[in-house]
């Protein structure tokens, strides 16, 4: 199938390979392997990877590309050989969650498809200090991989618990974690696994010593060779909970503060079956749950079942996808009233808290679509799209009358060797709909720009793979990830949610830059929340000192506004980071960051320094 030469598995020329050239890069070759696999998870992921080496959704009009791509030789190869031909899993979530159960939603050790990559340093982050470069992986000839490493690091902080200048603590930390990552991508189960143990010992804050488990895994089993698979995911960590207090989404710093351990799994069975000149049909079964050791945070479970029909290549120029889906997602348990009150009164004495009867909502919300998907062909590169059905409308009282809602869209798909562009204008219950997504693959620079609005509220986005859970993520997991948000884990209702994101990859003979930027508008439907806005931008350069050293600066911005709790604020890190390595197995680095926070409220305001050395060794 794939040689390890091809994967980069087992090579190393003292220098890892940078993800943005090389994760991107190996995907491109893997999604034109991708056809020869029966195993309907790894194609899509691919194929996403190969237009976004950060694994990331653009957002952008993926809701019918499939159908409008119809019988397009991806579609037709994953047709011939079983695989999944349908871009759209899940409806509702938000972009990440459009990934579903792709394995996408997390990054683990290895790239999609088993790639074995590099990832960023995370020495000196804010996130996560726990990684360095991810040497590759040991490989055997069955297409199987594994590597075990162990990270031991010491940090400097002088503001543990991200406290205003005069109430800062100033702590060391030394920390020590073992990690496996494997994974196969032969035979009939496929799938990864990250798993990591994480020591910490503080010197003049003992009561904070702790030991965490960080896991994220998935896998797609052939259960009857070409018709019927499983799919399964599961992610357990220490998770934000609100970001209208101080978070850090590092395990070590403001310890037991607004986190709590999150355990999100989804179990996915379902049929491919050939409906001869109709086209494939897939029927899929979905069952998830979140569950969050803070009594105070609501779980949630999601039980779907979706049916999709796609074209076959023979009905070209014409092409079509039907899809029907249903999901009914439940909220069980959870206190927000009560996890506020041990914060600042400044928090609690906001006027825009909502009383505690607003907070008490139906548990129960359907998701529900029926949707048929058109596409023309005019030319081998233009095709017209369009797409119309029933939807769910959403009442300010808390109700959702379901399937009531007629919607549509039309516009256009064109597609080059290194540029696509797509866009559609539509209407939906709540007014005029946009999706538009372009990119651009050169020589030089990489760019992706997408946007794209959908139904959800937050259980969904969690349970389809949105946030951030744990903080042993290769690279810049554990700061947030490229493009991703910080949201709140309570569910304060259905919104429309509405994402924009951009990125730009470019890359020189000594350095790699990369820029992102995401806009996510939240605009509640059956409750009287008021509207969310958050906006992030990174930025993050790789300068090759040397064949065995790098220096990378980054910076970050996160912005939020229109929250029930509190008002607007800001968040800010900038740091540098200088990467060794010593061996072909083993790195040391040495790293600096400043982060603060301007906020409405004085007690939230903070400003922290960061010193982290830290060495790794891979086996």
């Amino acid at each position: 199938m794939v040689d390890d030469h091809a994967t980069g598995a087992g090579v190393d020329d003292g220098r890892s390979a940078s993800p943005m050239t090389s994760v991107r890069s190996e995907a491109m070759r893997l999604r034109a392997a991708c056809a020869l696999l029966a195993v309907p998870a790894f194609c899509f992921p691919l194929a996403v990877l190969a237009q976004d080496g950060d694994g990331g959704s653009t957002g952008g009009a993926s809701s019918g590309a499939s159908g409008a791509q119809g019988g397009d030789s991806e579609g037709a190869a994953a047709a011939s050989g079983g695989a999944n031909p349908f871009a759209r899993l899940f409806g509702g979530g938000d972009a990440s969650g459009l990934l579903g159960m792709s394995g996408l939603a997390f990054r683990p050790g290895f790239g999609g498809g088993c790639v074995a990559a590099a990832g960023f340093s995370g020495a000196g982050e804010p996130g996560v200090y726990e990684s360095l470069e991810l040497t590759s992986a040991s490989a055997g000839n069955d297409g199987r991989y594994a590597r075990l490493s162990v990270s031991a690091s010491e940090t400097y902080t002088d503001n543990l618990n991200q406290e205003p200048d005069d109430e800062a603590t100033s702590d060391y930390i030394t920390a020590v974690s073992p990690r496996l990552d494997a994974c196969s991508q032969t035979g009939r189960i496929r799938g990864q696994l990250s798993y990591q143990l994480e020591g910490l010992i503080y010197a003049n804050n003992s009561q904070y010593n702790d030991v965490y488990n960080d896991i994220q895994a998935e896998t797609t089993i052939e259960l009857v060779p070409g018709r019927f698979y499983l799919d399964a995911d599961t992610r357990y960590g220490q998770t934000v909970v609100d970001p209208s207090i101080n978070f850090s989404a590092s395990n070590s710093i403001r310890p037991d503060q607004n986190k709590t351990t999150a355990w999100v799994s989804n179990v996915s069975p379902y049929l491919v079956q050939s409906l001869g000149p109709v086209g494939q049909a897939m029927l899929r079964y979905r069952y998830g749950y979140s569950d969050y050791g803070d009594r105070d945070v609501p779980d949630s479970t999601v039980q779907g079942v979706f049916l999709n029909i796609n074209s076959p290549e023979a009905r070209q120029p014409l092409s079509y996808q039907f899809s029907a889906l249903t999901q009914r997602v439940e909220r069980s348990g959870g206190d927000e009233s009560r996890f506020f009150e041990s914060f600042p009164e400044e928090l609690q004495d906001s006027p825009l808290l909502p009383d505690e009867e607003a907070l008490e909502r139906d548990r129960t919300t359907y998701f529900d679509r029926v949707m048929l998907d058109l596409g023309y062909r005019l030319t081998p590169t233009l095709q017209l799209v369009g797409a119309g059905g029933l939807e769910n409308r959403y009442n300010r009282d808390g109700t959702t009358d379901r399937l009531e809602e007629p919607f549509w869209n039309g516009g256009f798909r064109w597609d080059s060797a290194r540029n696509s562009l797509e866009a559609r204008v539509g209407d939906r219950y709540y007014g005029t709909s946009y999706e538009f997504s372009a990119s651009h693959d050169g020589r030089l620079f990489d760019t992706r720009v997408g946007y794209d609005e959908e139904t959800t509220n937050q259980a969904l986005n969690t349970l389809n793979g949105g946030g951030s859970i744990g903080s042993s993520g290769g690279g810049l997991g554990g700061f947030g990830g490229f493009g991703g948000t910080t949201t709140s884990q309570f569910d304060r209702g259905v919104f429309v949610q509405k994402q924009l994101s951009a990125s730009i990859d470019f890359d020189t003979a000594l350095t790699e830059t990369r820029l992102t930027a995401s806009r996510q508008e939240r605009e509640y439907q059956d409750s009287d929340e008021p509207d969310e806005t958050y906006k992030r931008l990174d930025l993050e350069t790789r300068y090759n000192v040397t064949r065995r050293m790098t220096f990378v600066p980054r910076a970050r911005w996160q912005n939020r506004e229109g929250s029930s709790r509190g008002g607007e604020y800001d968040t800010y890190a900038v740091g540098t980071s200088l990467i060794r390595s010593l061996t072909p197995t083993s790195q040391g680095a040495v790293g600096y960051v400043r982060s603060w926070r301007d906020d409405d409220s004085d007690a939230s305001e903070y400003e922290e320094n960061r010193i982290v050395v830290q060495f790794r060794k891979s086996f």
